[in-house]
């Protein structure tokens, strides 16, 4: 199989949707789906951002930092304020099962939403990754600039060196960041220069792309080093910062990048799968703020079926009580209930586009 341009968005559309629903299965917590997909899942995400950063931005700083904020800051607000909104009614519905809100405690959230956290609402708690794509972004366009600056002929070259560098000072003197942390840049931890070097990864696979073979043996190659990994005892967790030795880390995410790659390619062959896939790759943003809440779903015929008291349903992220059986119920529902958010909104913002363009055309005539 060789690389198509033409059919590369619709296959990174088939990454993203894999990606989340790698995602929505290691957040079950069984542990044989834990272990193996965080071993990558988010690492593509990054992955996929470095790899569609257009160099036009080196010298459009402005249009890419606005592009992010809209693209990651103000879906995080939108989505916060609404399970504020919501938060009182979800511990009514023993969803929750910390405390009412009063004002204090809305304020704190709506100054947390500012500050670019979704702390205070623990059903949003996947979207930390917004901030830290949003930071790990700025500082890799940041990079690529100085690079270009510094040399356009070896201006990859100079990035991987400058990204090296700050890669190891960040491992070696993790006190003297926190310092510098403390006193200017609050909002940036080392977990977001590590993870630049996700984004430099997706980069160097676009610009040498069309020198690595597409079969089924680098498929199941792929897939055998991460299934060697997890049996080596392996374990990343980004959320928490639990890298294994750098080295590791990078090799295994960029292996685990390329097995979904690679896996996407063939599910493009088959219409109505990647179809579907494609489709939830592109409300993965949804799906990763929304598959928590859908949970609770499942949850719910957990209670039903085993008796369990209601105040299970406030288990989080799941009731882990028989997950080896409950684990795929939970994906498929933390994937598609989503879904029926997205599909419905894009119902009703067809008719409310056509009159918002009739009503301009009107008023320019």
């Amino acid at each position: 199989m060789t690389f198509e341009q033409s059919s590369n968005s619709r296959i990174f559309s088939i990454v993203k949707g894999l990606a989340i629903i790698c995602v929505v299965a290691g957040h079950t917590g069984y542990p044989v789906i834990r272990d193996f997909v965080y071993l990558f899942h988010l690492a593509v995400f990054y992955f996929v951002a470095g790899y569609f950063l257009k160099d036009k931005y080196i010298n459009s700083k402005l249009q890419f930092l606005w592009k992010k904020v809209k693209g990651l800051w103000f879906p995080l607000i939108g989505y916060g304020l609404l399970f504020l909104v919501l938060h009182n009614l979800f511990f009514r519905l023993h969803i929750y099962d910390n405390h009412l809100f009063t004002q204090p405690d809305y304020i704190a959230g709506i100054k947390a939403l500012c500050k670019f956290s979704a702390t205070s609402e623990n059903l949003l708690g996947a979207l930390w990754f917004l901030r830290s794509l949003f930071f790990s972004s700025i500082i890799f366009l940041f990079s690529l600039w100085f690079a270009n600056t510094v040399s356009k002929r070896y201006a990859n070259l100079i990035q991987g060196g400058g990204i090296l560098a700050a890669v190891i000072f960040c491992a070696l003197f993790p006190a003297t960041l926190q310092q510098i942390k403390s006193l200017a840049i609050q909002d940036i931890y080392s977990r977001d220069i590590f993870l630049v070097g996700i984004l430099y990864i997706g980069r160097l696979f676009r610009l040498y792309q069309k020198y690595i073979p597409i079969n089924i043996y680098m498929l199941f190659g792929s897939f055998s080093l991460l299934i060697i990994a997890q049996l080596s005892g392996v374990k990343v967790d980004i959320v928490t910062e639990r890298f294994p030795p750098l080295p590791i880390f990078y090799s295994i995410s960029a292996v685990g990048c390329l097995f979904i790659y690679f896996l996407a390619n063939y599910i493009h062959r088959l219409k109505t799968t990647s179809s579907a896939i494609m489709y939830i790759g592109n409300a993965s943003l949804s799906i990763m703020a929304l598959h928590l809440l859908a949970f609770k779903a499942i949850s719910l015929l957990q209670i039903y079926l085993y008796g369990y008291d209601i105040g299970y349903l406030a288990k989080f992220p799941v009731i882990d009580t028989h997950i080896a059986l409950w684990w795929l119920p939970y994906t498929i529902c933390g994937t598609t209930l989503p879904l029926i958010y997205v599909y419905t909104k894009q119902i009703i913002s067809v008719p409310t586009q056509a009159l918002y363009n009739k009503l301009a055309l009107k008023f320019k005539s």
